[in-house]
């Protein structure tokens, strides 16, 4: 492996580069320690209404809703736990 990969898809890809690449160790901790840390929840925007002079979105209603999709869990992951090394 010439460099750090750009997507690292399945948990065997995480295990490869503890396994086979020491160089890319404290770079795939960094990755794994931002899916550890993404929250689990997301802010969206219910209702807006567009100022027709600037464009710009006034009057926002929003609500909090749970992530369906988590890095981790696309890592392969089942908790969030096990993330961490």
């Amino acid at each position: 492996m010439r460099k750090f990969p750009e997507t690292i898809a399945t948990k065997q890809d995480v295990s490869n580069i503890l396994n086979n690449h020491p160089e890319y160790h404290s770079r795939l901790k960094e990755y794994l320690q931002q899916a550890y840390n993404e929250p689990s929840d997301a802010t969206r925007v219910v209702s807006s209404d567009t100022d027709p002079v600037t464009g710009e979105m006034t009057n926002i209603v929003t609500e909090v809703v749970k992530k369906t999709k988590m890095r981790y869990k696309d890592l392969g992951f089942t908790d969030k736990t096990k993330v961490k090394i």
